[in-house]
């Protein structure tokens, strides 16, 4: 049974989610090992909870919170 099985309000919600690779601005390479700060950096920009990093560690990813329509989506942006 998943979440939506419990819920009394079936209404659809949804998130935009953007990735992004961390690369060497001289090589161009992925960073196999980026330092925490760049991750800091973004949350301290961003905001915190809305930047979270992903498997791949030169991986990062943003994200809105749950929207109930696609201009909540869009103003969340």
């Amino acid at each position: 049974m998943n979440d939506a099985d419990n819920r009394d309000d079936l209404s659809i919600t949804l998130g935009i989610e953007e990735e992004f690779f961390l690369v060497d601005p001289d090589s161009r390479d992925l960073l196999a090992d980026p330092d925490p700060a760049i991750f800091e950096a973004c949350e301290a920009r961003i905001e915190p909870h809305k930047v979270t990093r992903e498997l791949l560690r030169s991986q990062i990813e943003t994200n809105t919170r749950v929207c109930a329509s696609v201009a909540e989506a869009r103003e969340a942006l």
